[in-house]
């Protein structure tokens, strides 16, 4: 018993040096049945009714780190977002059920403009992409680190007219770099909002700007 207080005390300590607010996961359910994992990270003195940047990523949607997305970093508590990790726009549902999905997540949280923040990494970029030109009223960006849409037709690009639209991109991740240009010169024809920006010296996986530097990278956003 004694040994068990000991460890359970070493790994609150272990969280707060990390800057570790709170990390809790959760399951929505649908009126169809459809469950739907994420975990959430708040910000230090969070404020349930104030307004935040909500910012959606891929992950395992649970609370335990085996499939965090890599470029929270440890210091979560630190940033004046709420974070949110979940599988459901990796392969998207139906659009019914991530638009249930979101209203919950409105009702949870209180997204500022009452929109959210989306981002893919590589492939699963593409359901973020999807998720968006589905759904764009209800988000204000879409980040790709590295990612991109995957479709070329400019009537389904005009949907991200009102979205920003941000690439970070590694300087020698070739595909991913050549793709990144080239969406960003056509978003930019169709009066898209956009940023590319590229890393100098970073490859496909960009640890390097894991934490404080990735968020400066979403600052832009706001």
């Amino acid at each position: 018993m004694k040994n068990t207080f000991v460890l359970i005390c070493f790994l609150l300590m272990v969280g707060l040096a990390f800057g570790q607010h709170k990390k809790e996961n959760t399951i929505f359910k649908n009126t169809d049945g459809v469950k739907m994992k994420y975990a959430y990270n708040l910000p230090k003195n969070y404020a349930k009714n104030k307004e935040y940047h909500v910012l959606i990523a891929p992950g395992g949607g649970t609370a335990d780190d085996s499939n965090d997305f890599l470029f929270w970093g440890r210091n979560t508590a630190n940033y004046d977002w709420i974070l949110i990790e979940t599988n459901a726009t990796i392969r998207p549902n139906n659009m019914k059920t991530l638009k249930a999905f979101f209203d919950h997540l409105k009702q949870q949280f209180k997204p500022k403009g009452n929109k959210f923040h989306i981002m893919g990494f590589s492939a699963n970029s593409a359901g973020a992409f999807k998720t968006v030109l589905n759904l764009p009223e209800y988000f204000h960006s879409i980040t790709g680190v590295p990612g991109h849409p995957r479709t070329a037709n400019k009537r389904e690009l005009i949907k991200l007219k009102n979205i920003k639209v941000n690439f970070i991109v590694g300087e020698h991740d070739g595909y991913w770099l050549n793709s990144a240009k080239r969406f960003n010169t056509t978003l930019k024809e169709l009066g898209v909002e956009v940023k590319l920006q590229i890393v100098k010296g970073g490859g496909h996986v960009l640890k390097e700007i894991i934490g404080d530097r990735f968020m400066k990278f979403m600052e832009w956003l706001k």
